[in-house]
């Protein structure tokens, strides 16, 4: 362990109120700030540097900034910058500048961590954790400054804390952090609209709290925010001038409080002689129950459908993006009433209608904040997905990424996933240090730890494809990923995620593929599908924008439809069958000048509709537009309903077992001869039970993945058994 001492240590407050001096890094040593390494390379640690067009700060001259480390295998690169102590006021968030370097998702795991001044700045076990991102999930789009806020647990209020930056990756991308301060929360400004005549326009919103002061950036429609505007105090509309009648702009806005606190940016708003007529929405809650809906938490509202109706028709469904927030286009000019139902996961409140007036006549440009009702009645709901957007290549390492959500509403502790993997065709080498893995033959046993309500924890393991000629391309590899159980999990049927890869050497970039395979069993098809469409710019310029147009088969159920995963900032839309994935000024570099940066993925699940069953296929091919360009169109994918044949396709049907997944008791119902003997074995082969009943208690069982082996007077055959 490597710690650097920034300035002379001591006990030292930041502010015992919300007030608080901005943090800029322009001077360095920090007093009282201190940088820690788990040592994998020396001399990589945070640092100071000079704005600069690669390494620009936020405001002034400088930031706070962590290059990438390439470490050996087995390691993993560990850094975290500490303030100094600081008394906790109530009701308050850390409030920072976040950049990367490298679009695209390279791996990195980002963490905000707060330490009790008990603890010690060296070890990372005393820390906790405040909140936790993916490089897409703290900054969407990557090379862009944006502004974080995160509260402090109000458990903590009055006590001296420390806070850290912590950044973990092999390889991966850099951190830029400036302006940071501890202030009390404030609310964001909501209702955005504005009205234009051609050379001047009057900007309005609603102030949710108490600022009287704000801050506005204006720019054109095609420009991205530069996250400073104009000061503004007064009463509104606020009014901006000198501008273009012939060109389209944007607005964002901010409220500054008394007490020196800021709230997120808010917008863009559109408005402008050119600008299409667009509704912008929002899903807020009240977290801390006062009457008040304040609150967006991106990873709970991500990918939720909004079902649009406009004067009385059924238009489409939009889903929101990882921010919680939505956009609907193309509404005709004039007057119109709009009907938006939310539909949100399993386990929360049926939310109401909401009702807007707009009329685009008066505006282009509308905003919508739905307040999401939140269940009196706790309750839990956990959900795993396993996934990745590389092609495994014989010779070559891959990352999977493990990524476990709490969609529930009560802390889960001690969490666990049993990963299975092929362990003839590939060789693992490492594991994120988000989880801590104990790998036994082709299982690894991956200790993720407590998750809070409506929060989630990401990961990734790392194996290694063994090279010709055990593999040269085409041979199939398979995952099973099962969470260990909680008790009352109102769906258990999210707690295991499957997947299917085929080895390739050379490839098309742009694919889809199925993660279940090209056959699944005839007691799966009430399971979902899931789906990942991979893109590369393999062009000579960045592509502006990209769409993805998807026509599912209609043996699927488009109302079981939901996103779970994409490598940048996106907009879907669903009209029937027909799914369309819009990334708008993504600017995704070309293969030739960033390869790495160059590549993008969809992932999204969807389940069959009632009556599929053997025989049936599923056929998927998506469409890829980079720019004005001709579509590419993807591989097809294929997955058919097989009879259910125990292991191997040549084993006798002679018994079904139920439920699988298992949590207390397994039924075996004999469906040839007469029940001779049940043995269940582990994944080591070592027997775990032996005996004669047709219902067996597993509640003793460990959770995991089994064999079952059923033998009759007819014969036996083995079945895999997935135990919760």
């Amino acid at each position: 362990m490597k710690k650097t001492l920034l300035a002379a240590m001591a006990m030292v407050s930041l502010c015992a109120h919300a007030q608080l001096a901005v943090e800029g890094f322009e001077t360095w040593p920090v007093t009282g700030w201190t940088t820690h390494s788990n040592g994998s390379l020396e001399g990589v640690i945070w640092e100071q540097v000079q704005n600069s067009p690669t390494r620009p700060s936020y405001s002034g001259e400088h930031a706070a900034f962590l290059d990438k480390e390439n470490v050996p295998n087995g390691t993993v690169a560990q850094d975290w910058l500490v303030s100094p102590l600081f008394q906790v006021p109530a009701n308050t968030v850390i409030r920072f500048a976040s950049r990367l370097t490298i679009a695209g998702d390279q791996g990195s795991v980002y963490k905000l961590l707060l330490l009790p001044s008990t603890g010690n700045p060296d070890v990372l076990s005393d820390y906790v954790t405040l909140q936790q991102w993916t490089e897409l999930e703290l900054n969407p789009l990557q090379t862009d400054y944006i502004l974080k806020n995160v509260a402090i647990p109000a458990a903590y209020t009055g006590t001296m804390a420390r806070f850290a930056f912590y950044m973990e990756g092999d390889d991966a991308d850099r951190w830029l952090v400036d302006d940071v301060r501890v202030h009390s929360i404030c609310n964001d400004p909501s209702e955005l609209s504005a009205t234009f005549d051609g050379i001047s326009a009057d900007l309005s919103w609603t102030e949710n709290g108490d600022a009287t002061t704000w801050e506005i950036e204006v720019v054109s429609v095609t420009n991205a925010p530069t996250g400073s505007g104009v000061v503004y105090s007064g009463s509104l509309p606020y009014t901006v001038t000198g501008l273009v009648p012939q060109i389209a702009y944007k607005y964002y806005v901010r409220a500054l409080c008394p007490d020196g606190g800021q709230s997120n940016w808010v917008g863009p708003f559109s408005f402008g002689e050119d600008t299409a007529n667009v509704v912008h929405g929002r899903l807020d809650y009240d977290s801390n129950n006062d009457g008040i809906c304040d609150d967006n938490n991106g990873p709970l509202f991500s990918n939720i459908p909004v079902s649009v109706t406009i004067d009385g028709v059924y238009a489409y469904t939009v889903y929101t993006n990882a921010a919680g927030s939505y956009v609907l286009y193309g509404i005709g000019d004039g007057a119109h009433t709009l009907s938006l139902q939310v539909m949100p996961s399993p386990g929360l409140e049926e939310q109401p209608v909401l009702i807007k007036e707009v009329d685009f006549d008066e505006s282009p440009s509308w905003s919508v904040t739905h307040c999401i009702i939140m269940p009196e009645e706790p309750f839990n709901n956990l959900v795993i997905n396993f996934y990745t957007y590389e092609n495994p290549r014989p010779g070559f390492d891959i990352s999977y990424m493990v990524k476990v959500k709490n969609w529930g509403t009560i802390d889960s502790e001690d969490i666990t996933v049993a990963l299975e993997f092929d362990v003839a065709r590939l060789d693992f080498v490492a594991q994120g240090s988000s989880f801590n893995g104990v790998v036994s033959g082709n299982v690894i046993t991956l200790t993720v730890g407590d998750i809070e309500a409506l929060d989630q924890v990401l990961g990734n393991v790392k194996f290694h494809v063994k090279a010709p000629p055990v593999n040269v391309g085409g041979e199939v590899i398979n995952f099973a990923a099962v969470l260990s159980p909680i008790e009352d999990d109102i769906d258990m049927t999210n707690n295991t995620s499957v997947y299917e890869d085929i080895i390739v050497n050379s490839y098309d970039p742009n694919d889809i593929t199925v993660h279940e395979g090209a056959k699944i069993k005839e007691d799966e098809v009430t399971n979902y599908l899931t789906y990942t469409i991979r893109f590369q710019n393999t062009g000579t310029a960045e592509a502006i924008n990209i769409k993805l147009e998807n026509e599912l088969d209609d043996l699927l159920d488009w109302e079981t439809f939901e996103t779970v995963d994409s490598s940048h900032g996106y907009e879907v839309e669903r009209n029937g069958n027909l799914l369309e994935f819009e990334y708008k000024d993504i600017f995704l570099p070309d293969s030739t000048s960033n390869e790495p940066g160059s590549h993008g993925h969809i992932t999204y699940r969807i389940k069959p509709k009632a009556g599929f069953g053997i025989g049936d296929i599923v056929s998927n091919t998506a469409e890829i537009y980079f720019d004005f360009n001709e579509a590419i169109v993807t591989n097809t994918t294929t997955t058919e309903v097989v009879e259910i044949l125990g292991l191997n396709d040549n084993a006798l049907r002679i018994a079904e077992l139920y439920p699988n997944p298992v949590k207390d008791q397994l039924h075996v119902d004999i469906t040839q001869g007469e029940l001779m003997s049940v043995n269940v074995y582990d994944i080591n082969g070592r027997l775990c039970f032996s005996g004669n009943d047709a219902i067996i208690d597993t509640y003793t069982l460990k959770s995991g993945i089994y064999f079952v082996k059923v033998t009759t007077d007819a014969g036996s055959a083995s079945y895999k058994l997935i135990k919760h």
